[in-house]
């Protein structure tokens, strides 16, 4: 067997062994028990694969998913990635959270003086946000555009 890939965590090692079983490869991971015992192992975890199929296994993990590439998270677990609307609308409530607590334990401090400024909420809001910006305009950049085909040519 030959090393093709190494991983610097167990989890992404995974899923690439089961990829290429599902299609058919058989792929062997350098350290199945001790890589899950050491948090993201030392020196990564090598995916090995028979010679006959290292070409075929390389270009297996290097195409993308049709759609777009799921991180391995998705995969695991099964769920769909937020679309970058769910991500700008819970930044904006985050936001508005973190707002919220700041505006009313102000108001409510007015005989100490002192009052929670929740910049956790605000940050985090401010960075889902960014990150569903980002997400919107690369996948808007990925979007291809087909050209409109006329019925009624013959």
């Amino acid at each position: 067997m030959v090393s093709i890939k190494t991983f610097d965590n167990p989890f992404d090692a995974e899923v690439a062994a089961r990829t290429l079983e599902a299609h058919g490869i058989e792929a062997r991971l350098s350290s199945d028990g001790a890589a899950s015992m050491i948090p993201y192992g030392f020196g990564g975890v090598q995916l090995f694969v028979h010679n006959p199929d290292v070409e075929r296994a390389v270009e297996i993990l290097s195409t993308p998913e049709p759609g777009g590439v799921r991180r391995v998270d998705q995969v695991v677990s099964g769920k769909r990635a937020r679309s970058p609307r769910s991500r700008i609308i819970s930044g904006l409530l985050w936001m508005i959270g973190g707002i919220g607590v700041t505006v009313g334990t102000y108001v409510l401090s007015a005989p100490t003086g002192t009052f929670v400024v929740a910049w956790g909420a605000m940050l985090y809001g401010l960075y889902e946000i960014g990150r569903g910006i980002v997400e919107a305009r690369s996948s808007a950049d990925t979007v291809e555009t087909h050209p409109r085909r006329d019925d009624n040519a013959s």
